[in-house]
């Protein structure tokens, strides 16, 4: 999931990061994106393991939201993934919203919750 949303850090750094804030007495909190183009329930799966693995403060999912301008935002326009327009969704749906902003290919689960197909 790093690669597709172009984060830049490899997980391996990651891990070694957050392993190390741990034991240096940190208080860690993680933030992970949900309903990312391609994300299966596997990589949902792997990012609540890596929650679970070291004595972390505090883990959060947030919707991915796709900003007009942004590759993201492009792509879902092109395939027709959006399932609203940004003004609309932009004023009314937030980062823990229930109500899908997106199709999703991943998740076959009925409109009015997290995610939505064709």
């Amino acid at each position: 999931m790093l690669g597709i949303i172009k984060k830049g850090e490899k997980f391996s750094d990651i891990d070694a990061c957050v392993k190390n804030a741990c034991e240096l007495g940190f208080d860690v909190y993680l933030n992970f994106l949900a309903g990312v183009p391609f994300e299966t329930l596997s990589d949902i799966q792997d990012s609540i393991n890596f929650a679970f693995k070291y004595p972390v403060f505090y883990a959060e999912w947030s919707n991915i939201i796709p900003y007009p301008g942004t590759e993201l935002y492009d792509w879902l326009e092109r395939k027709k993934y959006l399932l609203s327009p940004p003004e609309e969704y932009l004023n009314t749906n937030s980062t823990v919203s229930n109500e899908p902003i997106l199709k999703h290919r991943s998740f076959p689960i009925v409109r009015g919750k997290r995610f939505c197909t064709d």
